[in-house]
């Protein structure tokens, strides 16, 4: 199937209604925690690397947005009636959908170029108040920013003592690669393979977010997931969460 029939057919089921894509796509073989939804295949995702069962049909969820939401409602802390206020940075539709309707979340979505409704936030110098929220989630942002270290320091401020931020990069990498020279967006294609991603990341990335004040740690699928979890929610190994706490006290 050629991208454009792909993207045709993608667009077709999209604008079904909820309870249709519910019944065309029934069964039990996958399970989705963003909408809570069994169906029995998720359908291709990606555009020059296709992935095949790998975004659910019915809210889109993909593999990290799936894996972050079993720690966001899990130790992330926001499973509960407790009031959570919760700062999502460049939100995936899917995730916001669920959240911004949840009674005890108070839900920021923001972003640089924010759409409307958003707020408006440079994640190097959030407009926010020290220590004022519960949770950020911050995911594919941070391969964006040049200084990311100021990113990471800025979410550190703004977080309570406790809070989490539930963190995903693209890993692409033994060791984290940047160049401050390459601004040239046909160069970062060829360096980055994004021509607005500003550096690869390799598994040090863990370094500079504890380096910033976090207790963090790598978290895979393994960690979060049993067996049958896992498959269900077809969430690849390679996938990760960096699970980052303000510690208590600062």
């Amino acid at each position: 199937m050629t991208n454009s029939i792909r993207a045709a057919a993608l667009s077709v089921y999209k604008r079904l209604p909820v309870c249709l894509r519910r019944q065309l796509f029934r069964g039990d073989v996958r399970y989705c925690p963003v909408c809570d939804s069994s169906v029995g295949r998720f359908v291709e995702a990606g555009v020059t690397a296709l992935r095949c069962d790998a975004r659910c049909p019915i809210c889109g969820s993909e593999e990290r947005q799936r894996l972050a939401w079993i720690y966001a409602f899990g130790a992330g802390g926001l499973a509960g009636e407790s009031k959570k206020r919760v700062l999502h940075m460049a939100p995936s539709e899917c995730v916001e959908t669920r959240l911004s309707v949840m009674p005890h979340i108070d839900y920021v979505p923001a972003d640089l170029d924010p759409k409307p409704g958003h707020r408006r936030a440079d994640l190097t110098a959030l407009p926010f108040e020290d220590k004022e929220f519960d949770l950020i989630w911050c995911s594919h942002v941070l391969e964006h920013i040049v200084d990311d270290r100021r990113a990471m320091r800025e979410m550190l401020r703004v977080l309570v003592p406790g809070g989490h931020a539930v963190i995903q990069v693209p890993i692409s990498a033994e060791v984290t690669i940047e160049d401050a020279s390459v601004t040239d967006p046909a160069e970062r294609l060829r360096e980055y393979g994004q021509s607005d991603h500003v550096r690869r990341y390799g598994p040090d990335v863990l370094h500079r977010l504890r380096e910033a004040g976090f207790t963090a740690q790598a978290l895979g699928p393994g960690d979060l997931l049993s067996g049958d979890e896992q498959r269900r929610m077809a969430v690849p190994e390679d996938e990760a969460v960096y699970a980052c706490v303000r510690p208590d006290g600062d």
